[in-house]
């Protein structure tokens, strides 16, 4: 059930963006739908549109983990807000693509990166926006 985590993040306000770091041995569907419902909490707390996202998970997930985990990140609170998703395990580049492709084709908008600094230099560059609009549509942040 999402809003538990068996990881640890950690949660860095940067000038442009919250940088989130996920740690932890397991992953699994919960797993991830917890922590990313704690970093969108996170987010609209301190007014951030835009997360860079390092995750330091061990396991790794199945494709079918992969498609719930990327369907189900606009119902946990990440619609409107852009994603930087940073796995230095190249393992998992090919689940991570398809991760994103999936998540923006549900309005969740974000780029994959396997290199922290280009997912700093992305993020750092994108427009300043707020989150949300009046009509309660996302808003469309740039790639």
């Amino acid at each position: 059930m999402p809003g538990e985590c068996a990881c640890t993040l950690e949660f860095e306000p940067r000038e442009r963006y919250l940088f989130v770091h996920v740690t932890g041995e397991a992953d699994s569907v919960e797993i991830s739908l917890g922590y990313w419902q704690m970093v969108a909490a996170e987010c609209r707390r301190l007014g951030f549109h835009r997360v860079l996202v390092h995750e330091e998970l061990k396991a790794l997930p199945s494709t079918l983990d992969t498609f719930a985990v990327a369907s189900n990140l606009a119902d946990v609170g990440m619609r409107g807000i852009t994603i930087a998703f940073v796995d230095t395990d190249t393992r998992q580049a090919a689940e991570n693509s398809f991760g994103e492709t999936v998540a923006g084709n549900r309005g969740v908008r974000g780029r994959f990166f396997s290199d922290l600094r280009d997912a700093e230099e992305w993020i750092a560059s994108l427009p300043n926006r707020r989150i949300g609009s009046p009509s309660g549509a996302p808003l469309d942040f740039g790639q």
